[in-house]
């Protein structure tokens, strides 16, 4: 009996324990289940770890109307809240969205689509591949319009944001502006209330008058007029004021134009403190140029010349010390190629037969004089193929001119001439470029001034004046001050070319070749010093 009964526990016990397992893996199975479900998209039901516990459902916060007001991003997508800057549906209530909007994801988004213009409610009901064909035809009808009226691709850069910001097709195609109403619409409108407001700027604060003259292609003289000012609002130092065609070049027209403008629009003259141009004697006349004029009526007006005019003048003159027939030479080798596509092409096969770069030869500007740097380095790379192309034409082809070229290739003078103005035309085209800089250099005008002069300077003046006498109290054309011809440097390039050829030149030719070089830097620095107040 007893051992009925202790038999009769043991299989109860048993029984208890299977039961135990089961509920423990039938657990185990519901919250492996619950974990799935609380990861799915579209989660309906959840089962509790209690087996008979009911099911229920969880539900969605549906999409409302007045979200819109804080969150003009959302849009309704399947009663859903959608961001319409990351693409994705949101599920949660008006937190969820706060979060969202907070995150760096949807405000990196955010910055990427500033400036981009929502396609019209028209355009969206497009397929979306006709819609691609659309855009990529349009760009393509921009750009040959571009190409048909020679415009630059730089405008590309502004154009297409241009284009969408402009209104709808209605209204694009009421527009009805040909040449003649732009024209209008610039002379008359746009001209003249731009003209209206900077003189309402510049009749309360002072201001600059940066002035210059030319003559257009239809042979009318035209005075362009820039102002130099500073605007609390606008920020701005420079703007064009207007362009006045004048009967006359004399000084008497260009300053009558001038001031007859400022008073027509009401600007005190009192506000004038400085006054600009180049520096042609019309201008700049100390008895009857402009610059005289202004200072009549404004006893304290501040005057400056053009200073990258100035250097282009100093080196101009200083080349007059040197033989007519070196600059003479560097226009007639550019005038030999530049109308003749079949002597550049010829040329090409002498470029690569001398190993010489396929560049091009320069033209040398009458205006600017300091392009003959760049002529004069161009033409000293390929001396050797335009030795050998001269010779062709002249020995063979007995082409006109070409002989001339050719003597002055092969006479060594020139190359040692060239190699001169190489060294000294890269000095002064860097102390020039020092002032064509975007950006106010003006504080920098001495020092640098005073650096390259100085540099110039030691090149042909003795040691103990450059150490001893201030820069301002110099005189370069005092004989004392001067070291002895073999002292003097003029490039290391020109020494080399000398020692290389000296005995193919005799002595007397040596030293005018070293007084000429002498008389160059002599003029230079005068006209430097004459242009620039070294104590101001």
């Amino acid at each position: 009996m007893d051992r009925f009964i202790i038999r009769t526990k043991i299989v109860k016990q048993s029984e208890t324990d299977q039961a135990s397992t089961s509920h423990q893996s039938q657990t185990s199975s519901d919250e492996f289940d619950d974990q799935s479900n609380e990861n799915a998209q579209d989660s309906s039901m959840k089962v509790d770890s209690d087996p008979t516990a009911r099911k229920r459902k969880i539900y969605d916060v549906k999409y409302r109307e007045n979200w819109k007001i804080e969150f003009k991003w959302l849009t309704e997508k399947s009663q859903k809240a959608y961001c319409t800057f990351c693409n994705k549906s949101l599920s949660g209530g008006k937190k969820h969205l706060q979060r969202h909007s907070e995150s760096e994801i949807h405000k990196k988004n955010e910055r990427k689509l500033q400036g981009t213009v929502d396609i019209p409610t028209t355009l969206a009901k497009v397929p979306s591949n006709l819609f691609n064909k659309e855009v990529k035809s349009t760009e393509l009808k921009l750009v040959m319009f571009a190409m048909e009226h020679n415009l630059s691709f730089v405008l590309f850069e502004h154009l297409p944001k241009f284009i969408c910001s402009l209104p709808e097709k209605s209204v694009l195609q009421s527009v009805k502006c040909s040449r003649t109403k732009a024209a209008s619409l610039v002379n008359n409108k746009i001209g003249p209330f731009s003209q209206a407001a900077l003189a309402d700027i510049l009749k309360k604060c002072f201001f600059s008058i940066i002035i210059d003259e030319t003559t257009d292609i239809s042979a009318k003289k035209c005075l362009v007029i820039i102002v130099r000012y500073f605007s609390q609002i606008e920020k701005k130092v420079d703007s064009f004021f207007g362009l006045i065609e004048v009967v006359s070049a004399t000084a008497d027209s260009i300053f009558k134009a001038v001031i007859s403008l400022i008073e027509k629009l009401n600007i005190p003259i009192a506000n004038i403190i400085g006054f600009s141009s180049d520096n042609a004697s019309v201008m700049m006349g100390h008895i009857n140029g402009v610059k005289a004029k202004f200072m009549e009526i404004i006893p304290n007006i501040f005057v400056m010349g053009c200073l990258s005019h100035s250097m282009h003048l100093c080196a101009s003159k200083a080349c007059a010390k040197l033989p007519n027939e070196v600059e003479d030479f560097a226009r007639n080798i550019y005038n030999y190629f530049a109308h003749s596509a079949k002597r550049q092409h010829d040329f090409k096969e002498f470029q690569q037969f001398a190993e010489a770069e396929p560049h091009k030869l320069p033209r040398p500007c009458q205006t600017r004089w300091l392009s003959l740097e760049a002529v004069v380095n161009r033409i000293l790379e390929q001396w050797d193929a335009l030795i050998l192309y001269f010779q062709s034409e002249a020995l063979l082809e007995n082409v006109y001119g070409a002989q001339e070229i050719l003597n002055s290739l092969i006479n060594i003078k020139f190359k040692i001439y060239f190699r001169f103005l190489q060294h000294i035309l890269k000095i002064v085209c860097k102390m020039n470029l020092e002032f064509q800089s975007e950006s106010p250099r003006i504080h920098k005008l001495i020092p640098i001034i005073s650096m390259y002069f100085r540099t110039i300077c030691n090149f042909f003046l003795k040691s103990e004046v450059m150490t001893k006498i201030e820069i301002a109290r110099i005189n370069p054309q005092n004989p004392d001050y001067f070291k002895t011809l073999d002292d003097i440097y003029f490039g290391a390039n020109f020494e080399m070319e000398l020692n290389k050829n000296i005995h193919k030149l005799s002595k007397p030719e040596l030293e005018q070749i070293k007084l000429n070089c002498l008389n160059f830097y002599i003029v230079l620095c005068t006209e430097i010093r004459t242009r620039v107040d070294f104590k101001n």
